[in-house]
């Protein structure tokens, strides 16, 4: 996972990012390599689309820090969940509403 992430960021022309069916292990292992890819996405400049499908890198251990990537971020425009809880996307609706950029959270 941490080549995958760190190969991501080197992308230049990368506009959309999407993550489906991916399940890196536990729960507490998926979302350990979600905070990886926060981080990654709190810095990156050319993906305006996240799309994260039934995947275990998002939940309630780490809903806030990916609020704090979200607002790092200057360039993402949608980002879509499937597969997590209403309470984990309305927690990031409302980390993200006073954003610079507007983020529209589905």
């Amino acid at each position: 996972w941490d080549a995958l992430i760190e190969r991501v960021n080197q992308f230049h022309n990368l506009n959309e990012l999407v993550i489906y069916r991916t399940s890196v292990g536990d729960e507490k292992g998926g979302q350990e390599v979600g905070l990886q890819l926060a981080k990654m996405i709190s810095t990156n400049t050319t993906i305006k689309t996240l799309q994260l499908r039934y995947t275990d890198l998002i939940g309630a251990d780490n809903a806030e820090q990916w609020g704090d990537a979200l607002m790092k971020n200057t360039t993402l425009t949608e980002f879509t969940l499937a597969g997590v809880g209403d309470e984990i996307v309305d927690k990031l609706k409302a980390e993200t509403k006073n954003r610079a950029l507007k983020l529209k959270i589905t």
